[in-house]
C-alpha cells in the first residue's frame, strides 16, 4: 500500500447493499438488489490480526466493523487488512469510523474479482 501513497493510490471496489435489502446474500445478491458499486480510494491501512475476522464473513467478502468503528476487509489466506482512512468517489478523505456512521444498518461487501475487472475495463 505504501508504495502506491500518494500517487497513483490504491483502489478497492466495494458494494454496498440497498438499505432495507436485508443482506446475507453476498456481493452478489447486493449489487442484483440495487446494491450500490462504489470504488474506494484506500488512503491508510494496516495488517489486521485474523482472529478479529469471523470464518463465516471471510467466506462471503463481507467487510467486519469491529469495536471502535475498524473496518476489516478479509484477505486470502485467512487474514484481513484494516482500513484506517478511505475516500469515496468526489467526497473528502474519512476515517473508517466516520464511513461505518454513513453506512449503518447496511452490509458492505468486497466487490466480487470478475465483476471489478469487468468495471476497470469500462472506465
Amino acid at each position: 500500500m505504501r508504495a502506491f501513497a500518494p500517487w497513483p493510490g490504491t483502489h478497492a471496489d466495494f458494494v454496498i447493499e440497498a438499505a432495507g435489502s436485508g443482506g446475507s446474500g453476498g456481493a452478489e445478491a447486493a449489487a442484483a438488489a440495487g446494491g450500490e458499486r462504489v470504488q474506494i480510494k484506500v488512503l491508510a491501512t494496516r495488517v489486521a490480526d485474523a482472529a478479529d475476522v469471523p470464518a463465516g464473513d471471510a467466506a462471503a467478502g463481507r467487510v467486519v466493523w469491529a469495536p471502535g468503528g475498524r473496518m476489516l476487509v478479509p484477505c486470502g489466506g485467512g487474514g484481513a487488512l484494516e482500513v484506517l482512512q478511505l475516500q469515496q468517489p468526489a467526497k473528502k478523505a474519512v476515517t473508517a469510523r466516520d464511513f461505518a456512521n454513513g453506512v449503518t444498518g447496511r452490509q458492505v461487501y468486497v466487490a466480487p474479482v470478475a465483476a471489478s475487472a469487468a468495471a476497470a475495463a469500462r472506465r
